[in-house]
């Protein structure tokens, strides 16, 4: 069995898989030509995947200029399509399974009847904001025309009902799924495969100084702005207890190496605010290096219903208005924090290691997939898990059914969940 992972990395999630099948003794090729902008670890590369490498940061990652950037990445996939082309043959004679993220195929979903007919396993892994609705995250709300979003969502649904109309394996988690029709295995009951060139360190005891760490990659729709009020209110309240001096450290915009050093030296994460996961891929680093974290999200209050808690990773994880109390009991909860240290680091350390999730992917590939890994979108989906506030969403929302009408959504095959948006509309606009 030959397995080839391919064309997008996702925060290393794609490298480190592949690090779990060659540890596995598994025949695995990556193609991965867009280097992270954080640099997480990389791997051996061919010499035309390094080529386009450094074509892709010379056209446009480097460019400061949207539209030059613009420019460059259309000249950029211009050349890639080209190599794919030549390459397909090649790569569809020698493969047996592809693993793609996003659904990201080689020819935009052109070649899955090609898959098919030549009896290729193909498996589609979602990380987030691939699937889940433009409208239900504040920073497209935000920076995208009412026209463009109802377009944006209707190219969303598109592409998982071209994925499940050939049969593609789609890995996905339950607040993301809501453009699904059949059923897909769920993202937690897989992981994310967590490993770092550093040694993991023991958890910290009682500190004398609580170092508390938030490092956002995108300060919107991670709620930064909230976080930095709450630990401002809690500072002011504990800075004249001398038991409880309080360190915290705001970092953005640096390479992964560098939040790896910051991570092994702090007490605890705050991750973000509105997160349809009790563990993605900031939380997970801290994990390895045994940093408990405190996480914020909707899901939060339905999480129970969709997983069973031995495959929850254990973090604090809270809905939004729960931030300051949760917070609170990291700082002053020492027997909690450090028992949730150690729960953590046994977590990805066991279940998610490279080889650990390999090993759950090569019983996908085997079709030996255990009954409780599966979802089904038309029963099991109970709410709408917006990423930003409700206000701010629900606002937005109201100005595309305006527009456009609710079919805009794309949802209709969901009653339930139109109906909880109309509800909430009505509730947070004044129409």
């Amino acid at each position: 069995m030959r397995i080839f992972i391919g064309n997008k990395e996702v925060a290393g999630i794609f490298t480190f898989l592949y690090f779990g099948f060659k540890e596995l003794g598994i025949d695995v090729s990556i193609f991965l030509p867009e280097q992270h902008i954080y640099k997480y670890q990389d791997v051996k590369r061919s010499w035309i995947e390094r080529i386009l490498s450094q074509l892709y940061r010379f056209l446009s990652q480097n460019r400061k200029t949207k539209i030059v950037r613009d420019i460059g990445y259309y000249i950029y996939e211009f050349i890639k399509f080209w190599v794919h082309l030549i390459y397909f043959p090649f790569l569809l004679i020698r493969y047996d399974v592809f693993i793609f993220s996003s659904g990201i195929t080689f020819f935009w979903g052109y070649d899955l009847p090609i898959f098919r007919f030549f009896g290729k396993k193909v498996i589609a892994v979602f990380t987030g904001s691939d699937t889940r609705p433009v409208y239900i995250n504040t920073y497209f709300l935000q920076n995208t025309p009412t026209d463009i979003l109802a377009k944006k969502a209707s190219i969303q649904k598109e592409k998982i009902q071209e994925l499940e109309k050939y049969g593609v394996i789609s890995i996905n988690n339950p607040p993301t799924a809501i453009f699904h029709s059949k059923p897909y295995i769920k993202w937690l009951n897989i992981g994310i495969p967590v490993k770092r060139n550093f040694a993991p360190t023991t958890p910290k005891e009682k500190s004398q100084t609580l170092e508390i760490l938030h490092s956002p990659s995108n300060s919107v729709i991670k709620g930064s702005k909230h976080i930095l009020e709450s630990m401002e209110k809690i500072q002011s309240k504990y800075k004249d207890d001398p038991r409880k001096k309080i360190k915290f450290t705001l970092l953005q915009g640096v390479p992964n190496k560098e939040v790896v050093n910051y991570i092994q030296r702090s007490d605890f994460m705050i991750d973000q605010l509105y997160s349809d996961t009790p563990m993605a891929v900031f939380a997970s680093e801290a994990a390895f290096f045994g940093k408990p974290s405190v996480v914020g999200g909707t899901y939060a209050k339905d999480i129970h219903h969709h997983y069973d808690t031995k495959d929850i990773p254990p973090t604090l994880y809270i809905t939004p208005d729960q931030i300051d109390e949760a917070i609170e009991k990291m700082i002053t909860d020492d027997a909690y924090r450090i028992q949730l240290s150690k729960a953590t680091q046994k977590f990805v350390h066991e279940k998610w290691s490279p080889a650990a999730v390999a090993k759950k992917y090569l019983k996908i590939i085997s079709n030996d997939i255990p009954k409780n890994w599966w979802s089904d979108p038309n029963e099991d989906l109970l709410d709408v898990y917006p990423i930003g506030e409700d206000e701010l969403i629900y606002q937005g929302i109201k100005k595309i059914i305006d527009k456009h009408g609710l079919p805009a959504l794309q949802i209709s095959d969901k009653p339930h969940l139109e109906k909880i948006i109309l509800e909430r509309v009505k509730k947070f606009t004044k129409g």
